[in-house]
């Protein structure tokens, strides 16, 4: 697990064929699950650690302390996409009734102003202005733009794995050629590919 996915944390290797490429591994772990609420960029983290923080936070024993997975990678790479073609960060307290911006001096009400909540979550998603009927015939956008939505459902179990993920982003790309992208010129004229 990652446990640190953000946009500033996600570099592209240029070259002949561009890669995607993680950054800032410090919070990077090899083991399937986590107790440690303490990792990654609040606003990416995902409900389930919210919830491990707020639990520990409540006096739960360790022992009945419920972790975390890698679908907290997913979610985050889900706000990431979201963010990246909507242009929206994910600042949870601007979803609340009061805009508030949280006290900047009171740790407690920045974590609890930067965190996911039910709520907030679901004032995020009818914010990205899906409809959810007509995926299957909008172009290339809107259908990134609803895989990663779901890659940021709220409950994990309901969020696709890496492999189903990938395979979609993969399948999408194969329906699609570079001839057919247009390329703006710098005089604002639209050229096809083929044109350069």
């Amino acid at each position: 697990m990652h446990r640190d996915l953000s946009w500033n944390n996600i570099g592209t290797l240029l070259g002949p064929t561009p890669k995607g490429v993680l950054l800032d591994l410090d919070d990077a772990t090899d083991r399937a699950s986590s107790k440690d609420w303490k990792q990654g960029t609040v606003c990416y983290n995902a409900p389930e650690m919210v919830r491990l923080r707020r639990s520990i936070e409540d006096g739960i024993p360790e022992k009945d302390l419920i972790g975390y997975g890698k679908a907290v990678d997913i979610w985050a790479l889900g706000i990431c996409g979201t963010l990246m073609i909507k242009g929206r960060e994910p600042l949870w307290w601007t979803y609340d009734e009061e805009d508030d911006q949280p006290d900047a001096n009171d740790l407690k009400s920045k974590l609890n102003a930067n965190e996911v909540t039910r709520d907030r979550h679901k004032k995020y998603v009818d914010s990205l202005g899906l409809d959810l009927k007509a995926i299957g015939n909008t172009p290339l956008q809107g259908r990134m733009l609803h895989l990663f939505t779901s890659m940021a459902f709220f409950n994990d179990s309901d969020r696709p794995t890496t492999g189903i993920a990938f395979n979609h982003v993969d399948s999408m790309f194969k329906k699609i050629s570079l001839n057919d992208v247009a390329i703006p010129p710098k005089s604002g004229v639209k050229r096809s590919r083929n044109e350069h």
